[in-house]
């Protein structure tokens, strides 16, 4: 054992006198366990430091990382807003904050085109903007958080994000009627947006757009529950906490697809760290969105076109969502059962389905969307005309396409098996029966427009003017024109 320095003794206070008195060698016996002790913990305590060391080495690397990170994340997104100037302008609206709007040509009805879930906003159309803008006034627009919109406060909300389209329109001049055309989840917002401000709307496209029961029907058909139809929470959680940080710019979700437009896939990358909050939190309330479509009235008798999506999945993309071919084809069926649906709920509709498109029909055949909007418009400018699909003859008159099948609330409740009953908020659903949008007018006998009338069971007098209802139970397929391109 060592003895203290003389220097030392006195410096360390009462325990000073401890070291006055003789120091005695400690037994041989006594001093091996000692020694053995000190040998074995000198290589643990040596591990102890390196690892310490190893770890503040890995944190100091990680936070340099994150602040060069972040440096240059704030650099990027200056050269974006330089190099990417918001198209239109940026329009007031609750609360000072503003909306990217961008609104060309003229004419009327003004078509107003709404984005699904991605973070595109009015980039979403740029392969039919100007091609629709030589036939009438069209106007696309970024939701709140998207691209150059400023963010809105709390939680997503289907009704206040169609208060702002409203306000915004107002605040720039554009007057109704308005031609609504939304794609995937702009569907349920356009559908929003109707039921509260049904009459500006005029006529509607709906293009590949998601339907309020969607996900319980895809998850049964693919044999699935429901919650697993959920946005990933987990990831979209990340990916918004680490948007400051410029890692996302690195990760597949900057990755566009190669069928859509150069210029998209370049503002696709340059806006998505910015756009990830608004993202997530359109993501998180897609239960509440389509809930709130749900309970939306049906159109009535305004033009409607329903476009369909109807190339097969690839194997890539079979991949990423981790289904078999089988259960492709089964999705695949009840979308289009979906989508038929869809076109019930106006009594001037038709479906069509695009054989050669996926879900971005708008990239992939901008014709086929271009040609429904202007015949919705038409439709509008000369009062509500529906000839059948491959059908001869003159066109049919107003009321005679058959009755809907459903309204998006009584499909929402068919969906969860309660026809007729309380939807989520307790509010008590319409019977499936739904109203005649031509009093008096008796739909006649099957016609060269291959319209069938309802079977005489689903007949109801719905007013002192006897008029053809029907119940989901009696619906043909026939009665809604569908066909392809």
């Amino acid at each position: 054992m060592s003895v203290p320095h003389p220097a030392h003794v006195g410096a360390r206070g009462p325990l000073a006198a401890a070291h006055d008195a003789p120091v005695r060698s400690a037994p041989p016996s006594d001093a091996a366990p000692h020694e053995t002790t000190g040998t074995a913990s000198r290589p643990r305590a040596a591990i102890t430091r390196w690892m310490r060391r190893v770890a503040l080495a890995a944190g100091g690397i990680v936070v340099l990382a994150a602040v060069t990170g972040a440096s240059a994340e704030a650099v990027l997104r200056a050269r974006a807003a330089a190099r990417f100037p918001a198209p239109g302008r940026l329009v007031a609206v609750e609360g000072g904050r503003r909306l990217q709007l961008d609104c060309r040509g003229a004419g009327t009805p003004t078509v107003v085109l709404e984005s699904g879930l991605d973070h595109l906003g009015a980039m979403s159309w740029v392969a039919v903007h100007d091609s629709l803008a030589r036939t009438t006034r069209v106007c696309a627009y970024s939701r709140a958080g998207m691209m150059w919109s400023d963010r809105a406060p709390g939680r997503f909300d289907a009704a206040r994000a169609a208060r702002d389209l409203r306000r915004a329109l107002d605040v720039a001049g554009e007057r109704p009627p308005f031609v609504m055309a939304g794609h995937s989840l702009g569907g349920p917002y356009v559908t929003v947006f109707t039921g509260l401000h049904g009459t500006d709307v005029a006529g509607l496209v709906l293009v590949d757009a998601s339907h309020p029961a969607q996900q319980a029907r895809l998850a049964a058909a693919l044999g699935r529950s429901v919650e697993s139809m959920q946005p990933p929470a987990r990831l979209l959680d990340a990916a918004s906490a680490l948007a400051w940080t410029g890692a996302l710019r690195l990760s597949p979700l900057a990755v566009a697809p190669e069928t859509w437009p150069a210029r998209v896939r370049e503002t696709h990358a340059a806006f998505l760290p910015q756009s990830m909050a608004a993202l997530r939190d359109e993501a998180f309330a897609i239960g509440a969105t389509l809930a709130e479509a749900g309970r939306a009235p049906t159109f009535g008798d305004r033009p409607l076109v329903v476009l369909t999506a109807g190339a097969a999945p690839s194997p890539a993309a079979l991949a990423r969502q981790g289904i078999t071919p089988a259960q492709a084809a089964r999705q695949q069926a009840a979308w289009r059962a979906l989508q038929e649906e869809q076109a019930t709920w106006s009594s001037a509709s038709r479906h069509e389905i695009v054989p050669d498109a996926t879900h971005y029909i708008q990239f992939e055949r901008p014709d086929a969307v271009i040609r429904a909007v202007r015949e919705v418009v038409a439709r509008v400018r000369t009062g509500p005309r529906v000839r059948r699909p491959n059908a001869s003859g003159p066109a049919a008159p107003p009321g005679v396409v058959g009755p809907p099948a459903c309204s998006p609330r009584a499909c929402l409740a068919r969906a969860h098996d309660r026809p007729g009953t309380a939807s989520g908020d307790g509010a008590r659903l319409a019977p499936l029966r739904m109203r005649p949008r031509n009093r008096g007018v008796q739909p006649p006998e099957r016609s060269a427009a291959g319209v069938a009338p309802p079977s005489s069971g689903d007949r109801c007098a719905a007013s002192q003017a006897a008029a053809a209802c029907t119940t989901l139970s009696g619906r043909s397929p026939a009665t809604v024109g569908t066909y392809t391109t």
